[in-house]
């Protein structure tokens, strides 16, 4: 979402006084923070993005500068900081912390967890520079030369509400924020935009493969849709879809009556039941009421 050319967080996230942030993210039965979780600061700015499993930040975690660039890429084993760590420092005015000591005129640090060494070092067009390279005072591109030939290269902007650091796909013709391997297949945490730049999905891969929970927003923000996804990609559990009358292309189960605003279906085998239909008002319906919907929906 997106106010006055600014990014603004979406009309679902949450105030939390003791984090001081907004915050968008999904439960387990025991009240843990699980599946994609997103943090935004206190003037509407993107802070953090990450996955977290039963109360465990676990896989690929983002920060942000103010201006949607990326601050750190860390990566997490049940809760624990483990492999690489990038920090990445911003071409603007920043609240962002970046590696402390790190040398002048260097983009990223690159610091390995599992050694508790520094890895390496990025310059501002992401080239590998090594430390001999600095002492020796060998040349490397700096941010000047780099923004310079980004501006004159680039071919799209994203919209100010979509994070500087997300890329366009052009076949799906929306923009995504995440990482891929080197085989280009998804992995991690992931968030996509529309071609306007409002926030369509939040969900998560395990190379290429849906993991986890998923949520779904409506143009303004509101949740569209909540489900989850086994270690096969295969929908399990519960799956919610939210109605909005101003978004009639949001996905929701054809031919439902008007009266329905949420359906929860449960999936067993691989197959959905609907379990549980309500109204405008948020008052439960019988699906008995509906005979028609529930013979259509069962054929």
């Amino acid at each position: 979402m997106s106010q006055n050319g600014k990014q603004v967080q979406p009309k679902s996230a949450v105030w939390d006084d003791n984090e001081n942030h907004w915050h968008i993210g999904l439960k387990d039965s025991h009240g843990q923070a699980h599946g994609p979780q997103l943090t935004y600061r206190k003037g509407g700015s993107l802070s953090a993005f990450g996955f977290q499993e039963h109360g465990l930040s676990q896989g690929p975690a983002f920060r942000f500068h103010e201006n949607g660039e990326i601050s750190q890429i860390a990566n997490y084993t049940s809760g624990e900081l483990t492999g690489l760590h990038h920090y990445c420092r911003s071409s603007e005015v920043t609240t962002e912390q970046f590696f402390d000591g790190a040398p002048t005129g260097i983009k990223t640090v690159i610091f390995d967890h599992d050694s508790g060494a520094i890895q390496g070092f990025l310059d501002w067009e992401d080239n590998p520079v090594s430390l001999n390279d600095i002492k020796n005072g060998n040349s490397f591109v700096d941010k000047d030369t780099a923004l310079s030939r980004k501006s004159q290269s680039a071919s799209q902007i994203p919209p100010t509400s979509v994070p500087l650091a997300a890329n366009w796909l052009e076949t799906h013709k929306m923009w995504a924020v995440g990482l891929n391997f080197a085989d280009n297949k998804t992995h991690g945490p992931y968030m996509y935009f529309s071609a306007e730049g409002n926030l369509t999905t939040v969900c998560n891969f395990a190379q290429c493969i849906p993991v986890g929970p998923l949520i779904g927003f409506h143009p303004n923000g509101e949740i569209s849709q909540t489900c989850e996804y086994s270690e096969k990609g295969q929908l399990i559990g519960q799956h919610i879809y939210h109605r909005h009358k101003d978004f009639p292309n949001s996905p929701f189960p054809p031919g439902a009556p008007e009266v329905i605003k949420t359906m929860i279906m449960e999936y067993n085998q691989g197959f959905p039941e609907i379990t549980n239909l309500y109204d405008w008002e948020g008052q439960e319906l019988d699906p008995h009421t509906l005979e028609p919907y529930q013979q259509e929906s069962a054929s």
